[in-house]
């Protein structure tokens, strides 16, 4: 269940990755610094570009932040026609092992991609089962899309259940920085 996040990366880096997936050239502003939490905003990117949303979607009384893989291929309210998918680009996301610890986890060597879903100006964070390497520290992990998977999800051409497919077959290696004093 990813809660917080860095998205420590140059509005040069955020338009270079909006001009390969998305083939839109205009400038990006660099993203605030800063751990990001729900109701906080960060930069996601859309089919049609970077727009700026907040973390965290209004249900009932609290905010959803998170949106399990398996629920969004079986539940009718994830198939509803207001969601739109997104992708968030972070150089880091926190997971809480169950001393409520963060750990930070990026993809080594590149900005780390979190799927997402939309509606209005806010977005969930899509998540997948821990994999063998992350799953004493959190039974879930964020849904992190490869490179190769970030236009076709957002242009809709990779179904959900393809995703889910994915997440049997496959297990990102995570770089793992230990326990960090956040607050």
């Amino acid at each position: 269940m990813c809660a917080s996040y860095l998205q420590h990366l140059s509005g040069a880096e955020l338009q270079a990755l909006q001009e390969a997936f998305t083939g839109k050239k205009e400038p990006v502003e660099t993203p605030p610094k800063g751990i990001r939490k729900p109701s906080l905003p960060s930069f996601v990117l859309m089919r049609e570009g970077f727009v700026s949303a907040n973390f965290g979607i209004p249900l009932d009384k609290s905010l959803q932040i998170n949106g399990r893989i398996e629920s969004i291929v079986d539940r009718p309210y994830y198939r509803r026609g207001e969601w739109k998918r997104g992708m968030l680009p972070v150089s880091s996301f926190f997971e809480y092992d169950s001393a409520k610890h963060p750990i930070e986890m990026n993809m080594t060597g590149t900005p780390t991609f979190l799927a997402t879903l939309h509606r209005e100006e806010r977005f969930l964070i899509i998540t997948r089962e821990a994999t063998e390497q992350t799953k004493d520290i959190h039974p879930r992990l964020p849904y992190l899309l490869k490179e190769s998977e970030v236009r076709p999800y957002l242009f809709n051409e990779l179904s959900f259940e393809e995703l889910l497919h994915a997440v049997r077959a496959e297990e990102p290696e995570l770089e793992l920085s230990g326990q960090m004093r956040l607050f």
